[in-house]
């Protein structure tokens, strides 16, 4: 599989790329919001042991060429860049070390329209990112991107992240260019599946919810190990939230946290996510679970994607579309992914039960098997964790930790261990 020279999928900074919905909490926050600012991210990355640095440069700089700016990626809130470390950060990351550079805007919406509020909605999103990734780094996890420090520099207006960098990409870009027949070696998908799982479980662990799961989410990097290659990992918890059932028991939550996460992504979210029957249900949501769904979407994506000459971003579709198995039910419409009553008959494929011809674990069943088929290993145990996971209802689903030994036979196949 080739390097990709991008981190993030092909988009344009500012496109509402995959329609990502951000979902703001009620309760008695809104009668009285906290306001953050740069002393707060600065007192939390101190807090954390994440290193601040006061960094020169944005970007790739040279002597002769001056500074250059290669986009990665990003959104309404963000911008990804490639960024080239130097003298500044020695102490942390040797000079010439290459990293993705998180840059934050402030999108003001709903309750935080003020300037004032959308600065500080943005000062939140990073103290947020910053916890989760210092818990996730205190565990070691190998499929979990890595932070490296926080930056700042005197013309943002916000502190940046400096991330670990995917060499290959995100895998929405791996899946966009060529479907499931992407670059990937059938072991390299085993890999990412198994990736993707114990990062999942880590992250549950840790106490976290992701809650926008999607292959946008996940870089794919090179692996120390050469018959290895790769290695996939989850990135992006600035919209991520403490769980409100860590361990067993209700656990308190930070004061920076609400209870679920921030944003989903309809095209890779659970149904009860996207379409909750009355606001309040969405206090009763595991949404570890919902995690536990979009996992089931992007690993069904991964293998059975069809391929097709529109997955490499004809004229008019949106790439962020394609790269998910659902949204083959949206091509035959020809219908944008805004589309609500599109959405709402996918919502309502998700909902029929499993033994419906005409529900989605019938259908991608059958298209699993098809697709997969072919290849030398247990195809229709494979097709069972996918959809076990993609179970309309939620307490069929499996946990995390629960996947991860479902899908022992792919450890031993691989000859990799099950880490505790």
């Amino acid at each position: 599989m080739e390097r990709s020279g991008r981190l993030f999928s092909d988009y344009t900074y500012g496109q509402e790329t995959s329609s990502t919905i951000t979902r703001y909490h009620g309760g008695a926050s809104d009668h009285k919001e906290e306001l953050y600012d740069g002393l707060d991210v600065l007192e939390v990355s101190e807090r954390k042991h994440i290193p601040s640095v006061e960094i020169n440069h944005i970007g790739v700089s040279n002597k002769n060429l001056g500074t250059s700016h290669f986009s990665l990626g990003g959104g309404l809130s963000a911008q990804v860049v490639q960024h080239v470390t130097s003298e500044e950060t020695e102490e942390i990351l040797p000079a010439n070390t290459v990293v993705a550079l998180k840059m934050y805007m402030p999108h003001a919406t709903g309750r935080s329209s003020t300037t004032s509020g959308a600065r500080s909605s943005v000062y939140r999103t990073i103290m947020r990112e910053i916890k989760a990734f210092s818990s996730f780094s205190r565990r070691g996890p190998l499929n979990v991107a890595q932070l490296r420090f926080v930056a700042w520099h005197k013309d943002q207006p916000f502190p940046m992240l400096a991330m670990e960098l995917g060499n290959y990409g995100t895998l929405d870009h791996i899946i966009c260019s060529h479907g499931s027949d992407s670059l990937l070696s059938l072991s390299q998908k085993q890999h990412i599946t198994l990736d993707i799982a114990l990062g999942l479980r880590d992250v549950h662990v840790a106490g976290f919810v992701h809650g926008d799961l999607k292959p946008e989410n996940i870089i794919v990097v090179s692996h120390s190990n050469p018959r290895r290659e790769i290695v996939a990992k989850l990135l992006d918890f600035g919209g991520s939230s403490q769980s409100l059932n860590f361990g067993g028991s209700p656990k308190p939550l930070d004061k920076l946290e609400d209870s679920g996460p921030l944003h989903f992504s309809p095209l890779w979210c659970a149904p009860e996510v996207a379409s909750p029957s009355r606001p309040s249900d969405l206090e009763q949501i595991d949404w570890r679970k919902c995690d536990v769904y979009s996992y089931g979407l992007i690993v069904a994506s991964i293998w059975g994607r069809e391929t097709s000459g529109k997955l490499s971003g004809a004229e008019g579709r949106d790439t962020h579309l394609q790269s998910s198995v659902m949204s083959e039910f949206l091509d035959t419409a020809k219908i944008s992914v805004r589309d609500t009553d599109a959405l709402a008959q996918l919502r309502e494929m998700q909902l029929r039960d499993w033994r419906d011809s005409n529900s989605l674990t019938s259908v991608l069943r059958t298209q699993l098997l098809t697709k997969v088929m072919p290849y030398a290993f247990d195809t229709p145990h494979l097709a069972g964790v996918i959809l076990s996971a993609l179970h309309a209802n939620p307490s069929h689903r499996p946990t995390a930790g629960e996947l991860v030994p479902m899908l022992e036979p792919f450890f031993k196949r691989l000859q990799r261990n099950i880490p505790l």
